[in-house]
C-alpha cells in the first residue's frame, strides 16, 4: 500500500469530492454497495449518505472513489443506529492512493475439474484480485449492470465479487494488453465464498447450473482443496464464458487464508 496523502494533499481531495461529488463504492469484506454523487453530501469531516447500507453497525468500511483520474480511498468505522435514514461516515484521517496488490502476495492458480475434465485459471497481469475499485464510476455508470452480472453468474448482488466482475468485463471491453483471441483462463475473483474465472465454452458448454466440482486452489506453499458448484456464467466472445463457482465444502482454516488474502482483513 502506498503511504497516506500529505495533510494539505488530503485537504485537495476532500474539497474536491465535496465540490465534485464522485460516485463511491463502500466496501466491508464480501459486501459492496454503489453510491452515486447525489446520494451523499460533505459536512465539516463527515460523510452524510441519504441511504442505509448493508454494513453491521461497528464494522470498518472502506470507501472507494475517483480523484483526477487516479483511485483514493479511506477507512471509517460504521457507527450505531445504522438502520436511522441518514447515515453519516468520518471522513479518513488517512487517504490512500488505490494500489494495484501487495507485491509480496503470492498469487493463487486454481484448476476446476468436472467428469474428469480440467481447466487451469491464474490471474491476469492487469486486473487485481483484491477488491480495490480505481474508478467506481464504470460501476455506476452501467446501470443494473451489477444486477445484471450477479444474476448471470448466481452470486449476491451486493457483493464484492459482482462488482469486481462487472469491472473486470468493463477492462476487457475496453481492450487490455492481451491477445483477444484468447481470453481463457484468467481468475476474476477469489474469496472463501467463491471464484470467478474465464473459460472456453467449449469447458462451460458442458457444465449445467448446480453442477458439481472439484477445486483446487494453489499457493506458492498452501493448496487448498473444495467441492464447489456451477452457478452460472456470461458469455465474454464467442469463444469465452466467465463462469462463477460457489464452495460448498472447505475447510474452516482455509476459509479462513482466502478471506484474509481477498480482503487484507481478519476473517470473522
Amino acid at each position: 500500500m502506498e503511504p497516506a496523502l500529505s495533510r494539505i494533499e488530503r485537504e485537495y481531495v476532500i474539497s474536491s469530492m465535496e465540490e465534485e461529488k464522485p460516485p463511491l463504492l463502500i466496501v466491508c469484506g464480501s459486501l459492496c454497495s454503489a453510491v452515486p454523487g447525489e446520494a451523499y453530501r460533505i459536512l465539516g469531516e463527515e460523510m452524510i449518505l441519504d441511504r442505509s447500507l448493508p454494513f453491521a453497525s461497528g464494522s470498518v468500511v472502506r470507501v472507494f472513489f475517483s480523484h483526477r483520474q487516479r483511485g483514493v480511498f479511506f477507512d471509517a468505522p460504521v457507527p450505531l443506529g445504522t438502520g436511522r435514514p441518514e447515515i453519516r461516515l468520518a471522513l479518513g484521517s488517512d487517504i490512500f492512493k488505490e494500489g494495484i496488490r501487495e507485491i509480496s502476495q503470492t498469487l493463487p492458480v486454481v484448476t476446476i475439474t468436472f467428469d474428469s475434465r480440467t481447466a487451469a485459471v491464474k490471474p491476469a497481469s492487469w486486473f487485481a484480485l483484491e477488491p480495490a475499485f480505481s474508478d467506481p464510476g464504470k460501476i455506476l455508470s452501467n446501470p443494473g449492470g451489477v444486477a445484471q452480472v450477479a444474476q448471470r453468474l448466481g452470486i449476491p448482488q451486493e457483493s464484492s465479487a459482482a462488482a469486481r466482475n462487472l469491472e473486470f468485463l468493463v477492462s476487457l471491453r475496453e481492450g487490455p494488453a492481451m491477445d483477444r483471441s484468447n481470453r481463457g483462463g484468467l481468475l476474476s475473483f477469489i474469496d472463501e465464498t467463491a471464484c470467478t474465472c474465464t473459460l472456453s465454452k467449449d469447458y462451460s458448454s458442458i457444465l449445467p447450473v448446480s453442477a458439481p466440482v472439484e477445486a483446487s486452489i494453489r499457493y506458492r506453499r498452501r493448496t487448498i482443496r473444495a467441492k464447489a458448484i456451477f452457478s452460472g456464467r456470461v458469455s465474454v466472445d464467442p469463444n469465452t464464458d466467465l463462469a462463477a463457482f460457489l464452495f460448498q465444502e472447505i475447510q474452516e482454516e482455509d476459509k479462513r487464508f482466502l478471506h484474509e488474502r481477498a480482503y487484507l482483513k481478519k476473517y470473522e
